[in-house]
């Protein structure tokens, strides 16, 4: 038996499609962080407040890491080059980056276009010139307990404090980002492994085969 529809639903159907078709623009959305969350139209991102108002116009690629704010700004794409916009919508940081890492700490490992990186804040100053070798490791490189990796043209590694000055000296050829305090180090590669403090002192004798963080 074909189903009737109640009249009050036959009536009033037409408004409720055009009511819906005029609420619902976004082809999909995230999660809200920092009072904004990610809206999609396409393949083009932007940000909407909790009252559905959109702070940063749909202008921006969408991308995989794109989808969130943290320490106040979020990372954004266009034409595959990174930038940082803040919670007003404005672009703090022009996107002229091949790469922008997560922040940790107020901090970022950044990628200029043809190689190099350095670290940036969230105003997008380079308190680490992009100047570097690349560097990669478990985990991403990252600022921790105020320092962070970097790898000069020699392979070597150390460490930067937030202020943009050397702590520990180009002497390690890999090294982990800092837990607790305390990095892991080896001076060679196929060398032993010790622990050196933030203030780039060896605190544990690199005499160990092998080592975790803590």
């Amino acid at each position: 038996m074909k189903k009737v529809l109640p009249f009050f639903l036959l009536c009033f159907s037409p408004f409720f499609s055009s009511a819906q078709a005029g609420t619902f623009k976004y082809d999909r959305t995230g999660s809200f962080s920092e009072g904004l969350a990610p809206v999609y139209i396409g393949n083009k991102l932007g940000y909407i407040d909790t009252t559905g108002r959109e702070v940063i116009p749909v202008i921006y690629d969408d991308d995989y890491r794109a989808d969130r704010f943290r320490y106040g700004v979020a990372l954004v794409k266009m034409n595959n080059l990174y930038g940082l916009v803040d919670r007003t919508g404005k672009l703090v940081v022009p996107c002229a980056y091949s790469f922008i890492d997560d922040f940790n700490e107020g901090m970022a490992a950044a990628y200029k276009p043809g190689g190099g990186m350095g670290y940036i804040n969230t105003k997008g100053d380079a308190v680490v010139p992009l100047q570097y070798k690349i560097l990669t490791m478990l985990g991403g490189v990252k600022c921790v307990n105020g320092l962070m990796p970097v790898q000069e043209s020699g392979n070597k590694i150390g460490f930067f404090n937030k202020a943009g000055k050397q702590i520990v000296p180009f002497m390690y050829a890999s090294v982990s980002n800092f837990s607790e305090g305390l990095a892991l180090v080896r001076r060679l590669w196929d060398g032993k492994a010790g622990f050196i403090n933030t203030a780039g002192l060896t605190v544990i004798a690199e005499k160990y085969d092998n080592a975790t963080s803590f």
